[in-house]
């Protein structure tokens, strides 16, 4: 086959999506993609469609495709047919493997410069090729993302484990002593700003927001290592039970609970660690605060200033329910149960994903 080399900038154009804010938006037809994707519907679209989503700030360099009429935001890119002669599926497949994520050059905002990605540089097959190959990672693709949806269904049990045991922890039908996370006396510890210090290989890890995900889990393989001062290390370093609260942005809610195996990391300056007196389990806090009805108050309060923001006051007011000691331990029994019956399929989910990977890098090297 007669492959071209080329970069990124020859073969598309990345545009700019629109702010829609989500007071303008009235429920419609078109999907509203922002950079991780879709955050609700309107009556208009800015694109047809189909079309290609590219996150441009906060969760910079996800890749979605879109099938019928969207608005892009204005935190993301689009790609759609008047902007490529590509195949666009192709083209979608071909951006998910690109280190995209790693072009990010503003360490306070991470985002995605479509100047730094246009000089990526890429094989690029005839467009009959192109269509053979995204069929074949179509199909391999719809099945890693069935078992990915089956793995989701499983993640959902901890939290239904602590509905049934505890109910609504606001409003507590359960006749639970109440307080509030300030009259409980957590310590909060704000995360440290880094503008100079040198990456190195053997550094402390970073914990940014896009290292975190919706079920609270940190990709320490993703995040930069730097040369942090000893101070900073010994007051900053996230600890085995503690909480690392997203505080500001599209993401402020979501948590992540440090396990006593975790790497050693410094949960960077959007993030606040939040250690519980030593009678609250930190298992039962965590999925105490993951409530939906937690997060509402979290979401609705976020949404009051200019940026989305719930620091240290807004946490001290929340309501925290305390069962027994006894209730708590039981409770992070049921959840260790369920995290050790669970480990084979995540085990096989992440074989199923190497192996779609490896199917990737043979379509875009050639081998397929």
């Amino acid at each position: 086959m007669s492959y071209r080399h080329v970069t990124l900038g020859e073969i598309c154009e990345f545009k700019y999506g629109r702010a829609l804010p989500a007071a303008e938006r009235r429920p419609g037809s078109a999907a509203v993609y922002g950079s991780n994707g879709v955050v609700g519907s309107h009556i208009e679209a800015l694109v047809e469609g189909p079309a290609i989503v590219i996150g441009r700030k906060g969760s910079f360099g996800e890749v979605h495709y879109a099938n019928g009429p969207l608005w892009p935001i204005d935190t993301t890119y689009y790609v759609d047919g008047s902007s490529t002669d590509c195949d666009l599926m192709w083209l979608h497949h071909l951006l998910r493997v690109l280190p995209l994520r790693s072009l990010n050059k503003a360490a306070a905002i991470p985002g995605l410069n479509r100047e730094d990605a246009y000089r990526l540089a890429l094989w690029v097959p005839p467009v009959a090729q192109q269509r053979r190959i995204s069929e074949i990672l179509g199909r391999a693709d719809a099945l890693r993302q069935k078992r990915d949806r089956a793995l989701s269904l499983l993640d959902g049990l901890p939290d239904a484990v602590f509905a049934e045991m505890f109910g609504d922890p606001v409003i507590n039908d359960s006749r639970f002593p109440v307080t509030t996370l300030g009259k409980l006396g957590v310590e909060m510890t704000y995360g440290p700003r880094f503008y100079n210090e040198s990456y190195r290989f053997d550094g402390i890890r970073i914990i940014r927001i896009s290292d975190l995900n919706d079920n609270g889990e940190l990709n320490f393989d993703s995040m930069p290592r730097l040369s942090v001062s000893e101070g900073d290390f010994v007051n900053h370093r996230s600890r085995p039970g503690e909480i690392l609260f997203a505080r500001t942005g599209a993401t402020v809610g979501k948590m992540a609970l440090v396990k006593p195996d975790d790497p050693v990391s410094i949960p960077g300056a959007y993030f606040i660690r939040i250690k519980f007196p030593d009678f609250i389990n930190p298992v039962f806090a965590f999925y105490a605060l993951r409530t939906p009805s937690i997060q509402k108050i979290i979401e609705e309060q976020s949404r009051q200033s200019a940026q989305q923001n719930f620091s240290g006051p807004g946490l001290r007011r929340l309501p925290f329910v305390i069962p027994s000691a006894n209730q708590q331990h039981k409770f992070a029994v049921a959840i260790d149960n369920i995290k050790q019956r669970t480990a084979p399929s995540r085990a096989q989910s992440r074989a199923f994903n190497s192996m779609f990977a490896s199917l990737q890098h043979r379509a875009f090297t050639g081998q397929l």
